[in-house]
Formats: structure tokens, sequence, C-alpha cells
């Protein structure tokens, strides 16, 4: 047995060109969901200033009607 890229046992004698394939995904896999982590907090903050601009309307609505 030998140590494998990712730090596990690898079979001697493993096929390299599965090897690098494997790290490609890998690498691509880690992309994405560094850029879907984005995206979430992207969303979280229109949402945080979509619940401020209702809160703000719905109290303009409040006083309106209140007065």
């Amino acid at each position: 047995m030998t140590i494998a890229p990712d730090g596990g046992l690898a079979a001697e004698g493993a096929d390299d060109a599965e090897t690098r394939k494997l790290m490609r995904e890998n690498d691509y896999l880690k992309l994405r969901c560094a850029q879907l982590q984005d995206d979430v907090t992207d969303l979280s903050s229109q949402l945080t200033r979509a619940r401020q601009d209702l809160e703000r309307l719905h109290g303009r609505a409040g006083a309106a009607g209140g007065a």
C-alpha cells in the first residue's frame, strides 16, 4: 500500500490516470461548493434587505391606517 494524494491509502499500481481524473473532479467540486456558498450568502443578503423593506412598508401602512 502507498499513500494517495488525498492522504488515504492506495493500492500499489493504481491507475495514475484515474487518480488524476479524481483529483480534477475533486478540485472542480471544491470550486463549485465555494461558488454555491457565495450564492447562498448573496441570497441571504437579498432576503434580509427584502424583509427590511417589507417591515418598513408595513410600518408605513400601519401608521397611515392608525391616523
